[in-house]
Formats: structure tokens, C-alpha cells, sequence
């Protein structure tokens, strides 16, 4: 028959204390580490699309100035602009439109713009390609302003 004494019952009764003790603190200690770590992963998913975001919008703002500075002589360039300026106009244009061939995600919208600035003859015109960036930038395919609805003033000759 198998004794035991009290001594063995309270040592074993404490040993057991402090085994689930130490177990309930390594799996507290894990659980707080897992959810400290998908906190921070959410977080820093969150901070990367909206430093994205100010990005498209930094980008954007230089199509919108692309657009202005290429309306800006429109076919009048050779009569208003010396020569040199003549090279650094379309220096700037060129640098503009190459950067933004690389950065638009969307290969319509680089399209359509790389058509407009051409003078195609089938290509958009400036306000529909400024509501298609307006739609990529917000994440919108569809919403109420159209391109009717941006004012796009010209320069004429009186």
C-alpha cells in the first residue's frame, strides 16, 4: 500500500500552484505578445496605404500640373516661347509625362493620357482624364461628377 504524508500532499499541492502559475503566465505572456503584434502589423498596414494615399494624391496634383503647363501654349509654343524656353518647356513636359508613364497604375489612364497629350485624334479630352485620376485616387469607379462638371478655362486670342 502506498502512503503518502501530508508533507508530500502540500509539497506536490504547491509544486502544482506554481506549475499552472508559470503556465498561466508564459501562455498571458504569449497571448498579450500575439495581440501587441497584430495590433502593431494593423497599424503599420494602415499607416503604408495611407502614406499611399498621400502618394496617388502627390501624384495627381502632378498630372493636374502636367496638364495645366501643357495647355498652357498648347500650339503656340513655337510663337511665344524663345528657343530656349522652347527646350526647357518640353524638357519639364517630357520629365513630367515620362515619371508619370512609370507611376500610374492603371494603363488606361496612361493611355488615355499619353493619346491626349499627342493630339490623337480619338483620345479623351483633359477633363475626362482628370475624372478618371479623380476616380483612381479615391477608389471610386462610379460616383456623380462627370467630366462636364471640371472647368477647364483656355487662353483666346481677341
Amino acid at each position: 500500500m502506498i502512503t503518502i504524508s501530508t508533507d508530500q500532499i502540500i509539497i506536490s499541492t504547491v509544486l502544482l500552484f506554481v506549475l499552472f502559475s508559470v503556465a498561466q503566465f508564459l501562455i498571458a505572456t504569449w497571448i498579450k505578445a500575439r495581440l501587441e503584434k497584430s495590433i502593431q502589423h494593423e497599424y503599420d498596414k494602415k499607416s503604408i496605404d495611407y502614406n499611399f494615399s498621400i502618394l496617388q494624391r502627390e501624384q495627381a496634383v502632378k498630372i493636374a500640373a502636367l496638364l495645366a503647363k501643357w495647355i498652357k501654349y498648347g500650339e503656340d509654343s513655337t510663337e511665344v516661347l524663345s528657343e530656349n524656353e522652347r527646350r526647357n518647356y518640353f524638357e519639364e513636359l517630357n520629365k513630367m509625362t515620362l515619371e508619370l508613364a512609370i507611376w500610374i497604375p492603371d494603363e488606361e489612364i496612361v493611355k488615355k493620357l499619353m493619346a491626349c497629350l499627342s493630339h490623337n485624334e480619338t483620345a479623351p479630352n483633359i477633363r475626362e482624364i482628370v475624372t478618371d485620376v479623380r476616380a483612381l485616387v479615391r477608389n471610386k469607379n462610379n460616383y456623380d461628377l462627370t467630366w462636364q462638371d471640371i472647368v477647364v478655362f483656355s487662353i483666346r486670342n481677341s
